[in-house]
This record gives structure tokens, C-alpha cells and sequence, in this order.
């Protein structure tokens, strides 16, 4: 598996998994909107995603996130 750390695996389950706004993942993570693009920016480039869709069924297909 990619090497993530735990505020972006923990970013990916609330996005994916919860369906939360970069705002409202912000709130919850007790970070910047600013802060939760970047970790996003991160996440895309590590995993070799383009999109959001992309990103939630790497997240599916590694266990990350259920639905």
C-alpha cells in the first residue's frame, strides 16, 4: 500500500466515507480549508489519482473507506 499518513488517511475517510466538503473536513480535522487542500494535492499525487472518483475507489478497493 502507498504510504500515507494517518491526518491524510484520516482526511480520505472523512471525504469519501462521511462525504464531507473541504470545510466541513477542516472543522472536524482542526485544520485550515487551505491546510486540507494540500493534504489533498498530496494524497492525488502519492496515489497517481486525478479525481475525487478516482481517489474513492482507490479508497474502496483498499479498505479504506466501505460502502
Amino acid at each position: 500500500m502507498h504510504r500515507l499518513s494517518k491526518r491524510e488517511l484520516e482526511l480520505i475517510r472523512l471525504q469519501i466515507g462521511e462525504c464531507l466538503s473541504y470545510k466541513e473536513a477542516a472543522y472536524k480535522m482542526g485544520i485550515s480549508a487551505q491546510t486540507v487542500g494540500t493534504y489533498n494535492a498530496r494524497i492525488h499525487r502519492n496515489l497517481g489519482v486525478r479525481s475525487q472518483l478516482e481517489l474513492a475507489r482507490w479508497a474502496i478497493q483498499n479498505g479504506i473507506c466501505k460502502w
